[in-house]
């Protein structure tokens, strides 16, 4: 049986390449074995979400000291004592 053209794809071509979870878009699958499961375009607009969330969870760590990343609850319940 014969292929169609727009079904068709290399036989390499799943060795190499992975699909988006967010999008469905394709990627290279070195970015799979990294450890990402989106494309560079999803990628970017979660990082930018998440320095938006981290920059409202910053608070000085003790008088008159630097700012500092508040990651939990106790930590935010001990902070600048």
């Amino acid at each position: 049986m014969h292929k169609s053209v727009d079904n068709y794809s290399p036989p390499w071509y799943h060795i190499i390449m992975s699909k988006c979870v967010k999008c469905s878009d394709i990627f290279n699958k070195k970015r799979l074995e990294l450890g990402y499961n989106t494309c560079l375009g999803c990628g970017d607009l979660n990082a930018a979400a998440e320095i938006v969330r981290k920059s409202h969870s910053v608070a000085p760590a003790f008088n008159k000291g630097p700012y500092t990343y508040v990651y939990s609850k106790n930590q935010a319940k001990s902070i600048g004592r």
